[in-house]
C-alpha cells in the first residue's frame, strides 16, 4: 500500500473537464481506503471477520470497470488523435507542396527578372565591349531602362568611354592629317628647291659659255686692231649682261635661303606635333592600361599611333638633316 501511495503521488493530476479520469482516481482512493482500513483492523483484532465489514470486492470491482472504461476512451482518444494527426499531417504535406509551388513560382519570376534587368544588359556590354575591342567605334550602345541602378550607370560609363576614344582617335587623325600636309609642303618645297637648282646650274653654263665667248672675242681683238673699238662694246653688253644674271643667281640663291628656314621652321612644328602624339599615345596607354582588359584593343591604337610618331620624329630629324646639307651647299654657290 505504501509502494501504491508514491505511485499515486507521482500521477499527474488530470483536468477538471476530464471526468473519467477524476472517477477513477476517486475509485482508487475508495480502494485505497477500505484496504488500510483492512489493514489496520487486520492488525489491531487479528480476526480475519474484518473481511466481511468492508466491501472490498465492490470497491474493486467498481475500479476495475472505471479503470477498464478509462482505458477504453483512452484507446479511443488515441485513435482519435492518431486519426487527427494523419489529417494535420496530410493538411502539411499539402500546405508544403503548395509552399514548394509558390517558392518554384517565386523562383522563376526572379530569374526571369534577373535574365531581363541583368544578364541581358550586360551581355549587350561585353557584346559592345567586344566591338570597341575590334576597333569599331560608331556603334552606339542603347540605352535600357528597365535595368538596375547599377548597369544604367555602366551603360553610361561605356558611351562616355567610347565617346573619350572617338574624340581621341579624331584628334590622333587630326594631327596626322596636318603632319601630312606638312610633310607634302616640304615636299614641294624640296621640289621647288631642286628647281631652283637646276635654273642655277643652267645660268651657270650660260655665264661660263659667255666667258668663253669674250675670251675668244679678246683673243680677235688682239688679231684685229682695226675691230678693237666695237669688240670693246661689245664687251661691255656683255659684261652688263653677266652682271644682270650674276645678280639673279644671287637673288635666286637668297630665296633658297629663305625657303630652307621655312623648310625648317616646318620640321620643328612637325617634330612638335610628333612629340605632342607621342605624349598623347602615352596617355593613353597608361588609360588603357588602368582600363585593364577593356582598354586591351585601344592600347594596340595607342601603340600604333606611338609607332607612328616615333617614325614621324625620324622622318622629320632626317628631312631637316638633309635641308642642313643643302643649306651648307647653297652657302658655297652664294659666294
Amino acid at each position: 500500500l505504501k509502494q501504491a501511495q508514491d505511485y499515486y503521488q507521482q500521477i499527474e493530476k488530470p483536468d477538471d473537464n476530464d471526468s473519467d479520469s477524476q472517477a477513477l482516481l476517486r475509485s482508487y482512493q475508495q480502494l485505497y481506503q477500505g484496504l488500510v482500513e483492512l489493514a489496520d483492523g487486520i492488525k489491531q483484532s487479528n480476526q480475519i471477520d474484518i473481511f466481511f465489514m468492508v466491501p472490498i470486492q465492490a470497491y474493486q470491482n467498481d475500479f476495475t470497470q472505471k479503470y477498464g472504461h478509462y482505458l477504453a476512451n483512452n484507446a479511443s482518444r488515441q485513435k482519435q488523435h492518431g486519426e487527427q494527426f494523419l489529417i494535420s499531417l496530410d493538411r502539411t504535406h499539402t500546405i508544403f507542396m503548395v509552399v514548394l509551388g509558390l517558392l518554384l513560382a517565386v523562383s522563376l519570376c526572379v530569374w526571369a527578372t534577373v535574365n531581363r534587368i541583368i544578364i541581358r544588359p550586360l551581355n549587350r556590354i561585353i557584346h559592345h565591349l567586344g566591338r570597341i575591342a575590334s576597333g569599331d567605334l560608331s556603334q552606339q550602345l542603347d540605352e535600357n531602362s528597365g535595368c538596375t541602378r547599377e548597369i544604367a550607370v555602366l551603360n553610361r560609363s561605356m558611351a562616355q568611354m567610347q565617346s573619350g576614344l572617338t574624340n581621341l582617335v579624331s584628334q590622333v587623325r587630326h594631327g596626322i592629317d596636318g603632319m601630312t600636309q606638312h610633310v607634302d609642303r616640304v615636299a614641294v618645297d624640296n621640289q621647288a628647291l631642286f628647281s631652283q637648282a637646276r635654273l642655277q646650274a643652267n645660268e651657270l653654263k650660260a655665264t661660263t659659255d659667255n666667258i668663253l665667248q669674250l675670251n675668244a672675242q679678246l683673243a680677235q681683238h688682239t688679231q684685229h686692231t682695226e675691230q678693237a673699238s666695237q669688240h670693246a662694246l661689245n664687251t661691255s653688253s656683255m659684261a652688263a649682261h653677266g652682271e644682270l644674271m650674276m645678280n639673279d643667281v644671287h637673288a635666286a640663291m637668297s630665296d633658297i635661303t629663305g625657303r630652307t628656314k621655312e623648310m625648317t621652321d616646318a620640321i620643328g612644328m612637325i617634330e612638335n606635333v610628333a612629340f605632342q602624339t607621342h605624349i598623347l599615345s602615352l596617355n593613353a596607354a597608361i588609360e588603357a592600361a588602368r582600363a585593364g582588359e577593356l582598354g586591351r584593343g585601344f592600347a594596340v591604337v595607342a601603340r600604333e599611333v606611338g609607332t607612328l610618331a616615333a617614325q614621324s620624329s625620324q622622318s622629320a630629324q632626317h628631312i631637316n638633316v638633309l635641308i642642313r646639307d643643302s643649306d651648307s651647299s647653297v652657302a658655297p654657290g652664294a659666294k
